[in-house]
């Protein structure tokens, strides 16, 4: 560079540059530059104003004239020498485009390098060039694109861009780079995250702008690539391409169009859970993606075959779509928040049913409106629920409701449209718009009342592009009624009006004022209208069929004018008789009739769905998990490695050499660096100088952990070889890069060669590598849910795992049948975060980042706590001042070692329990002491309110706790008389994980029962399962009339058992109440127990057998009792079941508990 270079003014530099025509549009940013260089100037040391010139700088740079683009440089270089700052390095940030080049999503023209599904259905959606390979640049120019959206494509573009995307190939760099030599941006969407988040990492950082499938990628892109543009783009659907328009009579039944993959056996499991969960409904149609292999890796299992109806092309995809009531869908994914299968979106918009396997987005995007279970049973249920009493889900109301809110949530939030809309919203500051019309309302008046009628439902309407035109008599005194811009008022004089004398809009509707248009009549009609239809109408004339579900969502030939809602350029043209309004018809070749959930002809009342409306999710917004992301902070990589190679024995492992002609290694500031000029079909492999040892790494069961910690740049793998004693290779793996991955030891391998495979051209640099998991220091990935009650707890019942905290569920599902909708989140602080789904409820596995993530992005009305520890306590105390915290206190996670002495068998045990026994004692008083308006406590028995006072030493003022009874679902544990030779059928349901639940004493009882004359009439059933069944249970197995069933059974499950039985076996040493105990009650059985600790506060003599503590005799003689008296057998069901309904009925125990949520406001601080 010359001194005259270095000595130009930023006036000098503007001069040449305007001597240039080409770059006379920059001086304007320059100018803006001259403000930024004098503040850097003047201000010594000042960062930000220097690096806010390096901005601009990157807007300009692209294009100028090399020299003048030295210049420029040359001044900035000079001010940061005069600011001490010569060594500055500046933050690349990606540019701010200039204003948008359309105000229509539809017409902005897109250059883009997609697959097939995503091609086919944005080249409806805008104006779309999927450019070849050999020509794109000639026809780029004449497309003249307004920016470039390349996806995670496998095979773009019809197979002329396979394996150019993932690979970074030299013809992918030459196209990003005509883009950025015209200005023009560019945006990569990875619709394969999180599985293949490290294949497309190094093309990502290619992109001005990054879209991502899954929420939780969010953050690794921030961070990887040091940038804030980084957004949302889940799946989505194109009614252009898919539609609810029924052409064939659909099926009874469910359908699935996919392959079968014998290698995936969770996969296996969920397939034969969904079709155990439909066989109600008959044989399954599968069309099948490997139809005609006979590879046995894609072949569906003999029990499958006769339900394979052959294969089925895309192009034919709607005969599985819209050919049956249900179609199924299986995601490989599922604990990703957001990315699941892209066929649930296209089956919704096709108005079928959608059954699923888990998967906590489908359950997060879409709630209630899909059945997602991995459970058969559930999946049945929810099954039913739809097909109802009418066994129909097409005649059904209840599931016609739910298809209405499942199409209505679909073309609202989740088309081509809304996702471009938004794209373009991120790129430019003023996005093109999805512009779906604005709609005019012609009613018809007689009287100021009609007119008041007509006004108040306009104004109910959500559609805010509005307007409404009222037609009155001319003697009509409208003074009291309101004008606006959006009302106006015309005096009929003419007997008829053509429609487009009134209306101006891209829509109209016409309405009577004794007709009933329900608050999203405009809404759902114009959301329709995306189909390409003419007119959207709704006909609830048929008295037999007030919905109109027999003609819903068929071709019609004409409708009712006052339910109908038309194109306005269509029928633009038609005259409008005012006196018979109520009665004309309109005739077109595309009126499509939809169900009448807002609409009722005049004299009629609005179908009444508030009671579904309050009990259906219709899962969380859009708006609310795009702003989620646009949260996320942008974090620097962590690179701490504790247990791995870094620093010297990073260098020293990967020596700097020439690793062939096209591939050398360098060492860098952070590590080393790998430069490749290879083809992009070419691959390397670059290994340590030595293997390790295998006990450099942290295995554990067999299992090793490695994190290849990269940057972005060539594509990488890491490479991971095995070796036995004598250095042979018996094992490898290739691995992805910058993730934690857990491989299988071989059981010989005693070595492990660790190296990277280098594929195509570019540099990446090499941080270290990771024996241990890398997480975040601060993880910053939202966790989104639904409700606005959050259920904090240890533990939650799952379908592995039955009788852990079932009063919570039991808790829950009263909370849902109330209309609340809680979220469960089980603190946990092993592995990563993980979710699932137990009888309708969703339940999120996490640790204390994760939970404080769950508190941060949503706003809770309210958190109530299970089993309060110090993990849990951690995270909440902070956040008392702002939400409610309500803490259930039930037993073991409050109570000093000594009321549960019975559980240790010798001094060391008891040694260690005092220890922990402290440290929770200091604990609970920290708690205790910690007194706030917005912290509250509920103790299910009075009896262990005082204990637990007195235990900690610290008495509670009144306002700050509730007794409040565990809930007993007297619905599932209905009571019926009992016959009383059911009191020769006794139960047990116990788990046997301690001694506290006593099943030693059931097994001494019945040995001492032996002793009666009536025993072998007897049967006993013990089910449960614990650390301790073999043990306890092994002096029953001798007795004939002693079944023992190993196992767990759902509510329902033990709900039928109860029914068989009339005498339960709940001895305890300790409980606060007993819930298992109260259920058998519920259901009639009476109760053989222990008078300790609460149990006397739920039973009593009438109810049922109180023995002393330890005193299995005095068991048995209650038991010889009832055998031998079987009006008192009959008397105590009786009387057991009205006791738990009177105690801890729905009232006593949930209503508390809600009232206790809803109006929690105690007084003021307490001092």
């Amino acid at each position: 560079m010359d001194n005259k270079s270095k000595d130009m003014t930023i006036e000098q530099v503007g001069a040449e540059l305007a001597a240039s025509e080409r770059n006379a549009v920059l001086l304007a940013e320059l100018h803006d530059l001259q403000g930024k260089l004098d503040t850097a100037a003047q201000i010594i040391g000042s960062q930000e104003a220097v690096h806010d010139a390096d901005l601009a700088l990157l807007r300009v740079e692209n294009q100028m004239l090399r020299e003048e683009s030295r210049a420029f440089m040359g001044t900035l270089a000079a001010l940061r020498k005069s600011a001490g700052n010569a060594d500055h390095k500046p933050i690349l940030s990606l540019s701010k485009f200039g204003k948008s080049p359309n105000k229509n999503v539809s017409s902005l023209r897109v250059a883009g390098i997609m697959d097939e599904f995503s091609g086919t259905a944005f080249g409806k959606a805008c104006e779309l060039l999927r450019f070849s390979l050999a020509d794109w640049e000639s026809e780029l120019e004449r497309f003249k694109p307004d920016v470039l959206l390349v996806e995670s494509a496998w095979k773009g573009n019809l197979g002329q861009w396979t394996d150019k995307v993932h690979r970074v190939s030299p013809d992918l760099l030459s196209l990003i780079e005509w883009f950025k030599n015209a200005g023009l941006p560019t945006v990569f969407w990875n619709k394969e995250d999180p599985v293949h988040y490290g294949s497309f990492i190094s093309t990502a950082s290619l992109f001005d702008y990054v879209f991502t499938t899954d929420l939780d990628s969010v953050e690794r892109y921030k961070s990887m690539l040091n940038h804030e543009h980084v957004y949302l783009m889940p799946f989505f659907c194109e009614p252009l391409l898919h539609s609810p328009v029924q052409v064939e009579k659909r099926l009874p039944a469910a359908s699935f169009a996919g392959a079968y993959y014998a290698r995936y056996p969770e996969r296996q499991r969920d397939f034969d859970s969904i079709m155990s969960g439909v066989a109600s409904l008959g044989d399954v149609a599968i069309f099948d993606r490997n139809f005609g292999s006979d590879d046995p890796a894609f072949s569906y299992p003999e029990k499958y075959r006769a339900m394979i109806k052959g294969g089925l092309p895309y192009a034919d995809i709607d005969r599985s779509y819209k050919g049956y009531d249900f179609g199924i869908n299986l995601n490989s994914v599922k604990e990703s928040q957001t990315m699941f299968a892209r066929r649930v979106f296209d089956l919704m918009l096709c108005n079928t049913h959608v059954v699923s396997n888990y998967s906590r987005g489908l359950r997060l995007m879409f709630g209630d409106l899909v059945i997602s279970s991995d459970n058969s049973g559930t999946i049945e249920k929810g099954v039913q629920r739809l097909v109802g009493e009418t066994g129909s889900v097409r005649e059904n109301p209840f599931a016609a409701y739910v298809r209405h809110l499942a199409l209505r949530k679909v073309l609202t939030e989740h088309t081509t449209t809304s996702r471009l809309e938004y794209m373009a919203r991120k790129v430019w500051p003023d996005g093109p718009q999805r512009d779906l019309g604005d709609v005019t309302v012609i009613g018809l008046a007689s009287s100021v009342t009609e007119v008041k009628r007509l006004i108040s439902q306009f104004d109910d309407q959500v559609w805010e592009r509005k307007e409404l035109v009222v037609l009155t008599p001319a003697d009509t005194d409208l003074r009291s009624c309101r004008k606006s811009k959006h009302i106006r008022y015309i005096s009929v004089g003419a007997a008829e009006l053509s429609i487009d004398e009134i209306s101006k809009t891209d829509f109209t509707a016409f309405w009577t004022p004794d007709g009933s248009y329900g608050p999203n009549y405009l809404a759902d009609a114009l959301y329709l209208m995306q189909l390409g239809v003419s007119c959207v109408s709704r006909d609830g004339s048929d008295r037999a069929d007030p919905l109109g579900l027999k003609k819903a969502f068929t071709d019609i030939s004409s409708s009712h004018l006052i339910s109908s809602v038309l194109r306005t350029d269509e029928f633009g043209h038609v005259i409008v008789d005012i006196e018979e309004l109520s009665r004309q018809r309109i005739v077109a070749g595309s009126i499509l009739a939809v169900p009448s959930f807002d609409y009722a002809e005049p004299g009629q009342q609005l179908f009444d769905t508030s009671s579904w409306d309050k009990n259906i999710s219709v899962g969380i917004s859009i708006d609310s998990l795009l702003q989620a992301a646009e949260n996320v902070p942008v974090h620097g990589r962590v690179l701490d490695v504790s247990v791995g190679i870094v620093a010297e024995e990073l260098l020293a492992e990967f020596p700097c050499r020439e690793v062939t002609e096209s591939v050398s290694l360098k060492h860098s500031a952070n590590g080393v660096m790998i430069q490749s000029s290879m083809d992009s079909d070419k691959h390397a492999y670059l290994y340590a100088k030595r293997p390790l040892e295998i006990e450099r790494f942290s295995a554990a069961d067999a299992r090793l952990t490695i994190n290849a910690l990269v940057g972005v740049g060539a594509m990488s793998s890491v490479v991971v070889l095995f070796l036995d004693e004598n250095g042979t290779r018996i094992g490898s793996k290739i691995l992805p890069v910058n993730i934690n991955n857990e491989i299988e030891v071989p059981p010989t391998a005693r070595k492990v060669h660790l190296g990277l495979r280098v594929q195509g051209s570019g540099s990446m640099e090499i941080h270290g590598f990771s024996f241990e998991r890398m997480d975040p220091a601060q993880r910053a990935t939202p966790v989104k849910v639904l409700g606005r009650h959050l259920v904090l707890t240890n533990v939650y019942p799952s379908h592995d795992d039955l009788y852990r905290n079932g009063f919570v569920h039991s808790r829950v599902r009263s909370y849902q049948a109330a209309g609340i909708e809680p979220v469960i989140f089980c603190l946990n602080s092993r592995g990563t975060r993980t979710s699932y789904e137990f009888e309708g409820v969703d339940v999120i596995v996490g640790d204390d980042s994760d939970l404080a993530a769950a508190i941060a992005c949503n706003e809770f009305a309210a958190i109530l706590v299970h089993f309060l520890d110090e993990s849990m306590w951690k995270v909440l105390q902070a956040k008392i001042p702002q939400v409610p915290v309500i803490v259930w206190v039930h037993g073991a996670e409050i109570q000093p070692w000594h009321r549960r002495d019975f559980n240790y068998e010798n001094d060391e045990q008891r040694a260690e329990a005092q220890v922990i026994s402290a440290r929770r004692m200091l604990f609970w008083r920290t708690v205790f002491s910690s007194l706030h308006p917005h912290l509250h406590f509920v103790f299910v028995s009075e009896y262990f309110a005082a204990e637990v006072m007195e235990d900690i030493g610290i008495v509670l003022p009144e306002r700050a706790y509730s007794v409040i009874h565990n809930v007993i679902d007297t619905d599932i544990f209905d009571y019926h008389p009992k016959d009383k030779d059911l009191r020769f059928r006794l139960l047990s349901i116990r788990p046997f994980a301690s001694r506290k639940y006593a099943n030693d004493l059931t097994v001494e009882a019945i040995r001492i029962l032996r002793e009666h004359p009536l025993f072998e009439m007897a049967e006993f059933t013990i089910i449960g399962d614990g650390p301790l069944f073999e043990s306890v249970l092994a002096p029953l197995k001798e007795l004939g009339n002693v079944s023992i069933e190993r196992g767990f059974l759902s509510q329902d499950s033990i709900a039928s058992v109860h029914k068989e039985h009339g005498i339960f076996l709940t001895p305890t040493r300790m409980d606060s109440q007993g819930v298992s105990r109260d259920e058998a009650m519920s259901s009639g059985l009476v109760p053989v127990t222990n008078a300790v600790t609460a149990i006397p506060e739920f039973v009593d003599e009438s109810s049922g057998i109180l023995a002393p503590g330890e005193d299995a005799e005095a068991m048995a003689i209650g038991i010889m009792g009832l055998w031998d008296d079987p009006e008192k057998f009959m008397r105590m069901s009786r009387q057991a079941a009205e006791r738990v309904r009177r105690q801890s009925g729905f009232d006593r125990t949930i209503g508390a508990e809600i009232r206790l949520i809803n109006d929690f406001n105690p007084e003021g601080p307490v001092r």
